[in-house]
């Protein structure tokens, strides 16, 4: 087994990212941490492989992995904020969480654990975390980290 891993993550961050109610890809993340691609038959990466530009981790290959999601900040108007993590397009149950955070920009925390199995068959799968707010306004993370780790 290829104990596959993988990271992004931003420290100290002070970029607002607008949120409204539909789910956006969150984007403040600002370093693509260690990770543990290898190279594989003919060349190609196996692993699982941060993607800083694009905000997400790309797992290449099947298996069952360990998504952990944490997320530290403020946001600018009162309101519920929901983060989700995404395969592909596809929102997964298992990888959601809703806190609330408080107006005049009071620093919460929010964030998420789960297992998601990927088949074979599906070949290189993203992995990313989108949100959405029940009141429009401004996201700002300071401390946000992403964390793939194949398990299985």
């Amino acid at each position: 087994m290829n104990n596959a891993y993988g990271q992004l993550y931003v420290a100290g961050g002070s970029t607002a990212q607008a949120l409204t109610d539909t789910a956006v890809k969150l984007t403040g993340f600002a370093t693509a941490g260690p990770t543990s691609a290898v190279a594989g038959p003919a060349g190609g990466d196996q692993g699982v492989v941060p993607v800083l530009a694009s905000d997400h981790i790309t797992v290449k290959g099947g298996g069952v992995y360990r998504v952990d999601f944490h997320a530290g900040g403020s946001a600018s108007a009162a309101a519920d904020l929901t983060a989700q993590l995404r395969k592909g397009s596809t929102a997964l149950a298992q990888g959601k969480c809703v806190t609330n955070f408080a107006t005049g920009n009071v620093k919460n925390s929010i964030g998420f654990s789960c297992i998601v199995e990927i088949p074979v068959s599906e070949g290189d799968v993203d992995l990313s975390v989108y949100a959405a707010v029940s009141s429009n306004g401004n996201f700002t993370p300071v401390d946000m980290s992403l964390t793939v780790q194949r398990i299985g």
